[in-house]
């Protein structure tokens, strides 16, 4: 018996677990990185880059917009009326949300702004923050309507393209 134990403690002894694999590295981008975009579309930072504040306010609302995942084109879809809001009995406060979806609307831009795909409607809640910034960005600088009635994403020629916030 003690033969057959001896064994199989010198067998035991041999096992040894599997080594850990090591923790994944962390594929996060480094706070002063995400902040500097914040830094720089602040409209009285003195790195904005856009000249007048009309497109510093403008671009700093598409930046927030694009932050909860809109995507550009979709950003050059947007009306001052897909921004919605309603009363939410149950949390007992007003709710808002922005509205993405095609519109019938006639676009002379050579690249024209849509949905990746259909099922690409949906709608996105936005932060009492974004609902302030796009307040006053349509009460103070939204200006004459454009030709497609949307929330201005370029001027002059660069309003031909759908790249946003190129201005």
């Amino acid at each position: 018996m003690e033969v057959r134990l001896l064994r199989i403690d010198t067998l035991y002894r041999q096992l040894a677990p599997n080594p850990g694999t090591p923790a994944p590295p962390v594929r996060a981008l480094p706070p002063s990185v995400v902040e500097d975009p914040y830094e720089i579309f602040r409209p009285d930072s003195p790195r904005n880059p856009f000249k007048t504040e009309a497109l510093r306010w403008r671009n700093l609302l598409i930046f927030m917009l694009l932050r909860l995942g809109l995507r550009r084109s979709e950003a050059a879809l947007l009306h001052t009326n897909s921004f919605k809001e309603d009363f939410d009995p149950g949390a007992g406060k007003s709710v808002h949300w922005l509205d993405i979806e095609e519109t019938e609307d006639i676009d002379p831009r050579y690249e024209q702004p849509g949905l990746k795909t259909e099922p690409s409607r949906r709608q996105l809640p936005l932060s009492q923050e974004i609902v302030d910034l796009a307040l006053h960005s349509i009460r103070n600088y939204r200006g004459r309507a454009n030709v497609n009635g949307g929330v201005k994403t370029g001027h002059g020629a660069e309003q031909k393209s759908a790249t946003v916030a190129r201005t």
